[in-house]
């Protein structure tokens, strides 16, 4: 049953899902299920619905309930990132530092780091979210959020203290991004994105590209995607622009356009990642 619901809540149906934990928090007799039931009830209003309000009722519950348990610091961990999409940066911070990370799986372990920088990050205080971004490059080299901690680095290097408020306002529409507000975010993103000399111009019209493929506006994404290629000729951020363009037309299942962006991203950008991604989708097309 924790499988079914897993499937209803990769499939966007939040509340099939909950009916079926909620079925096995009703059933079973063990606490050790009640307590993963209520914890995954709390992941799909989350991460699923985006209802922070509905999901910290229920890692609240995990967290009262599970002291000698491993859902206890995980419930904590997920309580805090609640917060955070509230707005409430602050307490989420105050909340990870109680939370012990060699009582959390390793990935949870990584998570915990890179929300700590973030909140650093989201409340401008970019010396110590620096420090933490480079620590958890450090402990976990091979992790997720590994190149995510190593760009924010370049940026906050990059911006001295004459451009601290485009700096300031890049964070502001990050945190706007966690609390689900993207209509605002996207007001900052095309403003920083529109500004004369700016140096955070270039990532903030990529941001703003992925921002409407978050929305499902492929259209407005490819022509955000298109003005940064023809608007920023040195930007770090092209190949991953033309990457999104080549994805753009495979979803869309425009074959010609699609093998035509791929081929310019195969022969055009040095990354070996964005090569290879190219390389496997021209071998696709090629069997079609």
């Amino acid at each position: 049953l924790f499988l079914l619901s897993s499937a209803y809540a990769s499939l966007g149906k939040g509340d099939s899902a909950i009916v079926i934990l909620n079925q096995i928090a009703d059933r079973t007799p063990d606490p050790r299920d009640i307590q993963e039931a209520y914890y995954c009830i709390g992941e799909v209003f989350l991460v699923t619905k985006r209802d922070p309000d509905s999901a910290l009722v229920y890692y609240e519950k995990v967290f009262e309930d599970s002291w000698r348990s491993g859902w206890h610091h995980r419930a904590r961990l997920r309580t805090a990132d609640c917060h955070l999409a509230r707005g409430e940066a602050a307490l989420a911070d105050s909340l990870y530092a109680e939370v012990d990370a060699a009582k959390l799986p390793e990935g949870d372990q990584e998570r915990l780091a890179w929300r700590m920088a973030e909140v650093k990050f989201f409340e401008h205080s970019f010396d110590e979210a620096k420090r933490l971004y480079a620590s958890l490059t450090v402990k976990f080299r091979r992790g997720l959020y590994v190149n995510d901690c190593l760009k924010r680095i370049l940026m906050i290097n990059e911006n001295t203290e004459f451009d601290r408020i485009e700096l300031d306002s890049y964070a502001d529409a990050e945190f706007l991004i966690v609390q689900g507000k993207s209509d605002s975010a996207e007001s900052v993103f095309r403003s920083i994105s529109e500004k004369s000399g700016a140096k955070l111009s270039d990532i903030a019209t990529y941001r703003l590209g992925e921002l409407y493929l978050l929305r499902g506006e492929s259209e407005s994404a490819l022509s955000t995607f298109e003005r940064l290629l023809s608007d920023f000729p040195d930007s770090f951020w092209r190949g991953e622009s033309q990457k999104e363009i080549a994805d753009i037309y495979w979803q869309r299942w425009d074959i010609p356009k699609a093998q035509e962006a791929y081929q310019r991203l195969l022969t055009g950008y040095q990354s070996v990642i964005l090569q290879d991604h190219a390389r496997n989708r021209l071998r696709q097309i090629e069997h079609l």
